[in-house]
């Protein structure tokens, strides 16, 4: 798991093939889909987030849950995860080819102190720069 970027800022940014916006907060204005406060965006593909809107971008606290089995919860800054987030497998468990990461964000990557956790369990803790393994670290392999 090297980034977050794929096309999830992407799509959140994106209003095409946006599907429906719901909310439970007056602020939103869904005449000019100018969305502040708490509310739900949803994809055709069934990608959804749900959280805080200012401005119409993702801004606080939320979760993204996307298309490719992957759910992000934690703080989003216009539309990128930035801050201390958890990215992980839909279903909580990994798969053979997947990872979680748990740990600061910066512009959708992995950036400051994390734990990343591959899916047979080896644990690498410590330093990100720009989505990579980046400074001191201790690398854990789960055959010990």
């Amino acid at each position: 798991m090297k980034n977050f970027k794929s096309n999830r800022s992407q799509q959140l940014a994106s209003n095409k093939n946006k599907t429906s916006i719901h909310n439970s907060n007056p602020n939103i204005d869904n005449k000019n889909e100018v969305k502040n406060g708490f509310g739900i965006l949803k994809w055709e593909d069934n990608s959804t987030f749900i959280g805080i809107f200012e401005n119409s971008k993702a801004n606080g606290i939320g979760k993204l849950f996307h298309i490719d089995g992957f759910v992000y919860e934690g703080y989003f800054i216009k539309n990128k995860a930035n801050g201390y987030g958890l990215l992980y497998s839909k279903d909580n468990t990994l798969s053979h080819s997947s990872s979680e990461y748990e740990g600061e964000w910066l512009n959708d990557n992995q950036e400051g102190i994390g734990i990343e956790t591959e899916a047979d369990s080896s644990e690498y803790r410590g330093q990100f720069k720009e989505g990579d393994k980046n400074g001191i670290g201790k690398f854990e392999w789960y055959n010990g």
